[in-house]
């Protein structure tokens, strides 16, 4: 008889927690991923599910139980965005705490309740001064001072016949065979800063001068058509300009982490890809001998938010690499 118990017990123990913590197989994306750790502590929980069950996604028909070990139970708003459901919660997590996630729905056909964790990292408040210090913004080449569009230095110069502003980036074009059509579009680093559309032989098209020290990076034509450049002075984020470079937009990353400045891709559905910016402190004595017991370990994510900026999907590096991948790597700062 007791044997009997015993098995039945085993067999309620594995249908429970087969129930509860393997993945219905309708989610075919978590984030955060089951199990890792260093999450911002103002990071949303995103499911992706089968899009077949697109129609059938509303804010009640996937129901979110979130409790920090430290915080409490979390309430929280629930979007939609197509086949993606986004829970995000009315306060932010407690930092170093693990977070439990329960997950119900109707629309799973077996297992109807998923359950799982992840943990926060050590960082209470997000600080964009601390990323803008260790990013490349702050090895940009110390701009020309100037004060006005009219307060140039110098005469006007020409470039093929072109009359550029005297401090106009100096354009140099070395070529072994003859180059490719098109245009190109290019911001040049150090000095005062210009976003240019150049022909092929260096010729200017087009050029903007940002004086005041307002420097530009990264300036591309998208697949929308339309054209984005990353600006820092207080937005430290990418801006989005249309035909007549009118600026219609801004993209920065969000849940916790500042924005790279090195790249920014636009989908024909307006929605973007961006690179995620992250500093965590590591004591690498415990991963690598000699270590440094408070080793500043930076990682770099992507994201991708929807066309009304919602984090809809987080490729996370903490969770593809291990830091002794590149223990080789060492800051100069």
């Amino acid at each position: 008889m007791r044997i009997k118990l015993l098995l039945l017990y085993l067999i309620l123990y594995v249908s429970s927690f087969a129930t509860s913590n393997v993945k219905p197989v309708e989610i075919i994306y978590i984030h955060p991923t089951p199990g890792s750790q260093y999450i911002p502590v103002q990071s949303t929980i995103i499911l992706k599910l089968d899009r077949k069950f697109q129609s059938q996604l509303n804010t009640t028909s996937v129901n979110f139980e979130v409790v920090g070990e430290k915080s409490g139970l979390h309430s929280g708003k629930v979007l939609i965005s197509d086949n993606t459901i986004i829970f995000e919660p009315e306060i932010i997590f407690d930092s170093s705490e693990r977070v439990n996630v329960s997950v119900s729905s109707s629309l799973f056909v077996k297992e109807n309740i998923f359950i799982f964790s992840f943990v926060t990292n050590s960082v209470k408040e997000f600080d964009p001064k601390i990323f803008q210090l260790l990013s490349d913004d702050n090895n940009l080449l110390s701009p020309i001072e100037i004060n006005s569009e009219s307060d140039i230095v110098g005469k006007p110069t020409l470039i093929n016949g072109v009359t550029v502003p005297s401090d106009f980036p100096n354009i140099n074009v070395s070529v072994s065979n003859e180059t490719a059509p098109g245009k190109v579009f290019i911001s040049n680093w150090g000095g005062t800063s210009y976003m240019m559309i150049l022909e092929n032989d260096g010729t200017p098209y087009f050029y903007k001068r940002f004086p005041n020290n307002n420097q530009t990076r990264d300036f591309k034509l998208q697949p929308t058509g339309t054209l984005t450049r990353r600006v820092y002075e207080n937005l430290n984020c990418f801006v989005e300009m249309d035909s007549q470079y009118n600026n219609i937009d801004t993209f920065s990353c969000k849940n916790g982490y500042g924005t790279d400045e090195h790249d920014i891709q636009l989908l024909p559905n307006h929605h973007c890809f961006l690179i995620a910016l992250d500093n965590q402190i590591v004591d690498m004595s415990q991963i690598v001998q000699g270590g440094q017991t408070n080793a500043t370990v930076r990682g770099n994510h992507v994201q991708e938010l929807d066309e009304n900026h919602n984090v809809v999907f987080e490729w996370n590096c903490w969770d593809n690499f291990d830091i002794v991948d590149a223990v080789h790597r060492k800051s100069s700062g």
